[in-house]
């Protein structure tokens, strides 16, 4: 059984990917970074093998949020609402 000490960082995915605990809570956390920020969060659990599941699942939900089954990149939700509301504003015009 390996030894993991709290506030250590275990890089996961070839380092996009970061799991750790912080000295404040029993459970692990993950961490990404995509569009200019971190996203974190908790795995909601103080075991390892599971902590590590969950994130790796997190991560690959995220990475694909954009994509659509084509593998293009799909519209965002600013988009859409700005072309929603776009259309209303052009809709009130008429």
């Amino acid at each position: 059984m390996a030894l993991v000490v709290k506030n250590s960082l275990l890089k996961l995915r070839d380092g996009r990917l970061h799991l750790y605990q912080q000295n404040d809570s029993k459970n692990w956390f993950w961490r990404t970074y995509k569009n200019g920020k971190y996203h974190v969060c908790s795995t909601k659990t103080d075991n390892y093998a599971v902590a590590k599941s969950i994130a790796e699942t997190e991560y690959f939900k995220l990475k694909l949020q954009h994509r659509t089954p084509d593998g293009s990149l799909a519209h965002t939700w600013e988009e859409c609402e700005r072309g929603f509301l776009k259309s209303l504003s052009h809709d009130e015009a008429a």
